[in-house]
């Protein structure tokens, strides 16, 4: 990065001192993960439900996601569940995530989130 109007000292000095505009990764995968957590109990409307082979699993599109977590973009919500390892697909009404009980066990103890 450079300037065309400061000095290359200045211009990293100010640098060094933004304010950090970014949401912690963290932050966003353990709101993430307490929606899914909330809308799976509770059967949200922007989450279906399906059983394969006796196991529900759940999926919704990361927009509805985002919808509901209104601090957060798609981007930021969508990237959340990647780093969750959580699978997903395009659809064509956006990026369609999917998870299971089990993946949510696994989660809750890993990031500390409780599972109530």
């Amino acid at each position: 990065m450079y300037s065309r109007v400061l000095d290359s000292r200045t211009y990293a000095d100010v640098v060094a001192y933004a304010p950090r505009l970014r949401s912690d990764p963290e932050v966003t995968a353990r709101q993430v993960l307490r929606f899914i957590l909330k809308a799976s109990e509770f059967g949200s409307s922007i989450v279906r439900e399906d059983y394969l082979e006796g196991v529900s699993n759940w999926s919704a599109i990361v927009g509805h996601i985002a919808a509901e977590l209104p601090d957060r973009t798609p981007h930021e919500i969508g990237r959340a569940c990647a780093d969750l390892g959580l699978a997903s697909i395009r659809t064509r009404d956006g990026y369609r995530v999917f998870w299971n009980q089990q993946q949510l066990d696994i989660l809750c103890r890993a990031l500390g989130v409780s599972n109530d």
